[in-house]
């Protein structure tokens, strides 16, 4: 078992807005018989997985095309999908323990001396992030990589609790930190121990989520007008994301194409969805990503 603290941290807002475009096309999905459906992540492949409730009985699902898979650990009362990679491997948690699924088999397993773990994402060099909580040593809420049967510990400096949600192929990971001097979650970019606090301009709180190898994040603010997803390119411009009618979007994963997937809420359930902005700026997004590459 491995401790770490990130020791480097900075403070980036992004001001930059993208400019006007098409208005973006939303496809919504729900889980069949479901009463709510939430789309956490999308690999390479378009596979989809989330989390799904029904008649208070919540399950994982593995979207691919119009098919559902519902993912349920055997023996569970309750599993919850929230990561997949592109060699299709998902994890999530179950019964406050954390699961990693290869084909048909599940392997489980915990923080240190964790009442609760949760696996929240994986890359395809099978690096897991996530969460866990403890009552002992070390007490409170941290953040944690599994890389094989290793498992670091990750605390942001300063923070009362860390959770990591998302990596990429790069070892980049975002995630929230509650403040420890004023409470407040904040959102942040690691890599290494290089932590780069995510702020969006008007926001009252960041939260990204989902992180691809171009280095395009995801995720929800809070602002006055509600709840809403964006989507911030490695230069700074961000896009919000908000499905046509909703009353709160939430922006969850990204896959290496730029396909978001998240869900949004009428008042009445909660549904999945997915949308691709990105379709008509490949090549310049190939471009920024061989200037991240000399640099």
């Amino acid at each position: 078992m491995r401790y770490a603290n990130a020791a480097v941290l900075m403070v980036l807002a992004f001001a930059a807005s993208a400019p006007a475009a098409p208005a973006p096309k939303y496809t919504s999905f729900d889980v069949p018989g479901a009463d709510s459906t939430i789309a956490w992540e999308i690999n390479a492949h378009s596979q989809i997985v989330g989390q799904t409730n029904t008649s208070g009985v919540q399950r994982g699902f593995l979207k691919h095309g119009h098919t559902f898979k519902l993912i349920h650990v055997p023996g569970s009362t309750q599993t919850l999908a929230f990561g997949i990679n592109d060699r299709g491997e998902v994890v999530g948690t179950f019964d406050n323990h954390a699961f990693l699924m290869d084909g048909e088999n599940f392997t489980s397993f915990d923080g240190p001396n964790a009442g609760y773990t949760q696996a929240n994402g994986i890359n395809a060099r099978g690096q897991i992030v996530g969460y866990f909580q403890s009552s002992i040593s070390p007490q409170g809420t941290h953040g944690f990589l599994k890389d094989g049967n290793t498992i670091r510990v990750i605390d942001v400096p300063g923070s009362r609790a860390t959770f990591l949600y998302g990596i990429n192929n790069r070892g980049e990971i975002v995630g929230i930190f509650s403040d420890g001097m004023s409470g407040v979650n904040r959102g942040f970019l690691m890599h290494g121990d290089r932590v780069v606090i995510i702020e969006i301009p008007g926001a009252t709180q960041t939260a990204p989520s989902g992180i691809n190898d171009r280095g395009q994040i995801v995720g929800l603010v809070y602002n006055t007008t509600g709840v809403h997803g964006f989507l911030r390119d490695p230069d700074g411009t961000v896009v919000t994301l908000d499905v046509p009618g909703a009353l709160g979007t939430e922006a969850r994963g990204i896959s290496a194409s730029g396909k978001v997937v998240g869900d949004w809420g009428d008042g009445k359930a909660v549904h999945g969805f997915e949308v691709h902005l990105r379709e008509h700026e490949d090549s310049d997004i190939r471009d920024r990503d061989e200037e991240r590459e000399r640099h």
